[in-house]
């Protein structure tokens, strides 16, 4: 009995894998038949410059 539970659970893990990747499959296939878009070029954004902040001075601490 405790085989034919092992080939149950062996065979409902397969069936549960296969149709994760068939679903996965589905879903990502849109992606793969999409054309290129037309029109314009994007361009890429020039790199932000960077700002250098200085610190505040110190303060010396008071005496007692």
């Amino acid at each position: 009995m405790l085989f034919v539970r092992a080939a149950a659970a062996a065979l409902a893990m397969l069936w549960l894998t296969a149709a994760a990747w068939l679903s996965a499959a589905l879903a990502l296939a849109p992606l793969a038949f999409r054309r290129a878009p037309l029109g314009r070029r994007v361009s890429p954004m020039p790199p932000r410059e960077a700002r250098v902040i200085p610190f505040q001075p110190r303060r010396q601490a008071l005496t007692r």
